[in-house]
């Protein structure tokens, strides 16, 4: 089991164990309607995961979004990663940890492809 912490948009905690993603999400109250996420924690069978959307932070934030056949159908933007329980907001100090955590993911899961998008 290995435990990432990443900054972006409140914290999250992901922690990998030998077959699951477990997402933290630690919330945060914004004024800004966009940003203003409640805490929660979603728990994804690595079996599961397909790709994933990433996009790296620039003005705005970045983000991986675990992509699973059930949200495989929604387009990946800042807007649907931040409210989507399947992902995580990345800042730039987050990048090293994240590839790290792709690293790990692709071992377990060899399936698993990484998509950047445009923004």
């Amino acid at each position: 089991m290995e435990t990432f912490e990443f900054v972006g948009n409140g914290g999250y905690i992901v922690t990998l164990t030998d077959d699951e993603l477990i997402i933290e999400c630690k919330g945060v109250k914004s004024f800004w309607i966009f940003y203003h996420v409640k805490p929660r924690v979603k728990h994804i069978p690595i079996a599961d995961i397909i790709r994933i959307d990433t996009k790296g932070p620039g003005m705005r934030p970045g983000y991986a979004r675990f992509m699973t056949p059930e949200i495989m159908e929604y387009q990946s933007s800042s807007y649907v990663a931040v409210h989507d329980p399947n992902s995580i907001m990345l800042e730039e100090e987050d990048t090293a940890s994240f590839d790290r955590l792709f690293k790990l993911l692709k071992k377990k899961n060899k399936q698993i492809t990484r998509e950047n998008q445009k923004m």
